[in-house]
């Protein structure tokens, strides 16, 4: 029993002994004197510099990254583009033998295809081979404008004497207007160039075979394949 009082009584004078050591060293470590000895041991300019490069490596490895990241996103965007483009460009071959017809009247229960061969007579394109012909669009109201027409010829030699004609329509049928059937891409921008020549900043604005040209207010004649190609004429 004596020995267990003598052990613990040990234990707790090392205790003591321990808790008065680190209050020592604690204040120790507070004092000025001491902490400035440390500081004269330290070269804190070399600890910068070493944090400073191992910072410098990694924001290199970093940027490095992002750049070649965003060049692959360039290039997948330039892929989408040419994609685009190579598909816009097809479905206009589709359409290239079609024209579109706008202001014949619709009536209830019409022959179209027999409204358009009378118009194409009247501008002198003989027996035209028609494939198909019908009204675009829902229908509208009868107070409304007539839905316009598509009309897709069996040969381009038909849609082409269609175009070349239709200027007889001012005198023969007013109101009465043949266009090319473009992609939507195309009568967009077709639509903006035609904007820019009512605002007086071209001097005209057309579509060949599917392509969109402008002249400018210097009949310089630019073709058009996107809205880029417009805007430094606005």
């Amino acid at each position: 029993m004596s020995g267990m009082n003598t052990r613990s009584n040990r234990s707790r004078s090392t205790d003591r002994e321990s808790s008065g050591f680190a209050l020592q060293l604690i204040e120790a470590l507070m004092d000025p004197q001491v902490q400035q000895s440390f500081r004269s041991l330290i070269d804190t300019d070399k600890i910068a510099d070493l944090v400073s490069a191992k910072l410098e490596v990694r924001f290199k490895g970093l940027h490095d990254m992002i750049e070649t990241q965003q060049k692959r996103i360039e290039a997948l965007e330039q892929t989408v583009l040419e994609l685009k483009e190579k598909q816009d460009d097809s479905e206009q071959y589709s359409r290239r033998t079609s024209i579109r017809i706008a202001g014949i009247p619709e009536t209830e229960g019409e022959d179209v295809q027999n409204k358009v061969m009378d118009m194409l007579s009247t501008i002198e394109v003989a027996n035209p081979a028609i494939n198909r012909v019908h009204r675009v669009g829902p229908r509208r109201a009868l107070e409304a404008p007539p839905r316009p027409i598509l009309c897709q010829f069996i040969s381009y030699g038909d849609k082409a004497a269609a175009i070349r004609n239709r200027k007889h329509l001012r005198h023969r049928m007013a109101g009465v207007f043949i266009s090319e059937d473009l992609t939507r891409k195309r009568a967009q921008l077709l639509f903006q160039a035609r904007q820019l020549v009512k605002k007086k900043k071209l001097s005209q604005a057309w579509s060949a075979d599917g392509r969109i040209a402008i002249k400018d207010i210097h009949n310089r004649v630019h073709p058009v394949k996107s809205e880029d190609d417009l805007k430094k004429f606005q």
